[in-house]
């Protein structure tokens, strides 16, 4: 955990400076600027690059969902 604090806070400060603070509190809820942007190729790539996670390519996103619990996946 300690090699990742530097990557965890590099993505909070990039969601605190690039997502409405509405999102930050409520990330499940029905936020306009999600129903017109794409996730897969507008909001995913740079919250992994922030992460320290640069390069994942789209075709691989599902690994990430598979290790996602039920409460972490938006209702919608």
């Amino acid at each position: 955990m300690e090699a990742a604090q530097p990557h965890i806070d590099d993505l909070r400060q990039y969601l605190a400076d690039n997502f409405p603070p509405a999102f930050i509190r409520d990330p499940l809820g029905n936020h306009p600027f999600l129903i017109g942007t794409k996730a897969r190729t507008e909001l995913i790539p740079p919250v992994l690059t922030a992460a320290g996670l640069p390069g994942i390519p789209y075709t691989d996103y599902d690994e990430i969902a598979s290790v996602m619990k039920p409460e972490e996946i938006h209702p919608k």
